[in-house]
């Protein structure tokens, strides 16, 4: 549950704050989340899409709590997902994490993901994601493919300090 949850609808957030929350900020269903310059801020998870598609831009996600992820992904919507010029500052679990979805993950900051800034597991139902013009610095693991996920299109990354680069998982 959160605090904004669509189902089977379209909703644009834009140029709003969430903080200090405990439960999900923005958990949809089925829907078309569009977030643009929007903060999450000490909550436990900022964005959550299941079979839906999820557009996130221009917004920052810092110290999430918990074990919830600053956007988490399970299974596609209609069409690809994307996550453009965002910033994710200290988190205790991940800063981005799919389930079997296609993502599109471009010019975003990632610092201090105590686990991994970018989780993706299986591809989804557009094949692989794309992971490019990203600064990852600080984190647990910088950038882990789960389960056979792969990326089509991944260049002009930049991994620094992290505890490990690329982590490759079978489960």
């Amino acid at each position: 549950d959160g605090h904004v949850a669509p189902v089977d609808s379209k909703i644009l957030v834009d140029s709003c704050s969430f903080r200090l929350l405990t439960a999900n900020a923005i958990d949809g269903t089925d829907a078309r989340l569009e977030v643009m310059d929007c903060l999450f801020e000490d909550i436990q998870e900022g964005v959550h899409g299941s079979r839906s598609v999820v557009i996130v831009l221009d917004s920052t996600f810092r110290n999430m709590v918990g074990d919830k992820d600053a956007i988490d992904f399970d299974l596609n919507g209609s069409e690809v997902n994307r996550i453009e010029r965002c910033l994710f500052v200290n988190s205790s679990d991940d800063g981005i994490d799919g389930g079997e979805t296609t993502v599109e993950i471009r010019d975003n900051i990632f610092v201090n993901m105590q686990d991994k800034a970018l989780s993706l597991e299986d591809d989804g139902a557009f094949g692989a994601s794309t992971i490019t013009g990203n600064l990852l610095y600080n984190n647990g693991t910088a950038i882990a493919l789960k389960s056979g996920g792969h990326v089509d299109e991944g260049h002009h990354n930049t991994l620094v300090g992290n505890q490990e680069g690329v982590s490759l998982y079978a489960k």
